[in-house]
């Protein structure tokens, strides 16, 4: 017994001269000190993002966009790697910005069409992707895109017929056959494909029956403007505004 207390003894003896002799320059982060370093690095992260914006935006020109593009894409690359078909939401946290789209397929051909508004060409081996993007908050949002295969007109889509299948209007516009892809695959009941013409913006909107995809309204715009009411109240419009030597055919 007398052994086991002289050893209980010791080890806390030891424990006393450890506590004393242990370092007493560790440091506390204060609040303040946090909140610095986060400012910090948000500045820090804002100027990269500047640097990298204004780099992509010096690569713009009038040249025509054959002598832009020099990378041609196959399209289950490009729509595997860049949301194409998507729609900027103000009611979700995501987005996708200019420089993460750079960062997946380099931009070689970018117009600005006006204040805080530009938007991207890429070339596939079968037609022209284009995406648009505004500015907001010191960044650069995708908002839509659109994809095109032929030279069209707003008159090639009047055999359209409401109750038509989404193959009816592959007929008449085949890189819907792309966008389709993607929407049978989403879990909206309803969706729209987008289709740029020589003379104004075509938007077909469809209804799920089954696993088909049927047309259940047409929308034209001789401005290449659209308005989709149903995600806020007001809506949110979107521009597809493109320059002429930007178009095929």
């Amino acid at each position: 017994m007398k052994i086991i207390i002289c050893i209980f003894m010791i080890l806390s003896m030891t424990l006393c001269v450890s506590c004393k002799t242990a370092p007493t320059d560790l440091h506390t982060t204060s609040r303040e000190e946090s909140t610095m370093s986060y400012l910090n690095d948000a500045e820090k992260f804002q100027a990269e993002v500047t640097e990298k914006i204004d780099d992509i935006l010096s690569r713009s020109g009038d040249q025509p966009v054959d002598q832009l593009i020099s990378t041609v894409y196959s399209e289950d690359w490009l729509f595997t790697n860049i949301d194409i078909f998507r729609r900027y939401n103000p009611i979700f946290s995501y987005q996708q910005y200019l420089e993460e789209v750079d960062a997946a397929a380099p931009v070689e051909c970018i117009r600005k069409t006006g204040e805080g508004a530009a938007y991207v060409v890429y070339q596939t081996e079968q037609g022209r992707a284009y995406l648009f993007f505004k500015q907001e908050y010191g960044r650069w949002v995708l908002c839509n895109g659109a994809y095109v295969q032929k030279h069209l007109s707003l008159s090639d889509f009047d055999k359209i017929q409401v109750s038509d299948s989404v193959d009816a209007v592959a007929a008449v516009d085949p890189a819907v056959n792309a966008w389709k892809e993607v929407a049978v695959h989403s879990d909206t009941e309803q969706c729209q494909s987008v289709h740029l013409t020589s003379d104004g913006l075509v938007v077909v909107e469809y209804r799920m029956d089954g696993d088909r995809l049927l047309v259940s309204g047409i929308t034209t715009s001789a401005d290449y403007k659209w308005t989709d009411s149903q995600w806020t109240e007001d809506g949110v419009t979107y521009d597809y505004r493109i320059l002429s030597q930007d178009s095929i055919g």
